[in-house]
């Protein structure tokens, strides 16, 4: 489903942005057309991951068996490293899968343009990615605050019924579905279009300068 969507939702924006009409069908084809490449580059982004977190797990571990003192040093430099390229491989996966999309363009070239973005515009990303997860938090704290609105008195309710707690839980959670899933799907909509926002921003800072255009031609190629 992200797979399908995501890049539905990129194309539904960049038609907007255009000029052009909005159309559930056309996205959604849209979305079909790049699964494969947008599982792929979900892939490479989760390996990657995976493979740093290993590294500094493995020498963390490593360093904390020859000595208490390096291990603690290598933790504690551990910790920023790993955040880093969290915030470098999500910037550069975020800007490629727009870029991929936008220009239907292949994996490849769509990370070269993730990234060579990301690099020329580094102060500007860094600063894009803390507002969006400030933005997260924020979000998050709003969405529990009425999902404890919601599910609070289901959970006593239920449970005074005789119920047992997990029961009165997992009722609460089927009863608040038509509610918590139209609210997470609207502010991951916000979310990614935004981002989709801030790539147009990037390659086109004076703004879309023709009308809609197929995804495949929605932007000139760079150089």
């Amino acid at each position: 489903m992200h797979c399908i969507a995501t890049p539905g939702l990129i194309d539904a924006v960049n038609r907007i942005t255009r000029g052009g009409a909005y159309k559930l069908s056309e996205s959604f084809s849209t979305g079909v057309d790049f699964f494969w490449r947008t599982l792929g580059m979900l892939i490479l982004f989760i390996v990657t991951l995976s493979v740093v977190i290993g590294v500094l797990v493995a020498l963390v571990v490593v360093s904390w068996v020859a000595a208490l003192p390096l291990g603690v040093v290598t933790l504690l430099l551990a910790i920023p490293v790993f955040f880093c390229v969290i915030a470098v491989t999500a910037s550069v996966y975020s800007l490629g899968i727009r870029a991929m999309v936008v220009r239907n363009v292949s994996i490849g070239d769509a990370i070269a343009e993730g990234y060579g973005l990301f690099k020329t515009h580094l102060g500007r990303n860094i600063i894009f990615l803390l507002i969006n997860i400030a933005l997260s938090i924020a979000l998050g704290m709003a969405v529990m605050m009425v999902a404890l609105i919601v599910y609070t008195p289901i959970v006593l309710l239920a449970y005074s019924l005789g119920l047992a707690l997990w029961q009165a839980f997992l009722l609460a959670i089927i009863l608040a579905l038509p509610l918590t899933v139209p609210i997470g799907g609207y502010l991951g909509t916000f979310q990614s279009s935004m981002y989709t926002m801030f790539y147009f921003a990037l390659v086109e800072p004076e703004g879309p300068q023709y009308a809609a255009t197929p995804p495949a031609t929605g932007l000139a190629p760079t150089a």
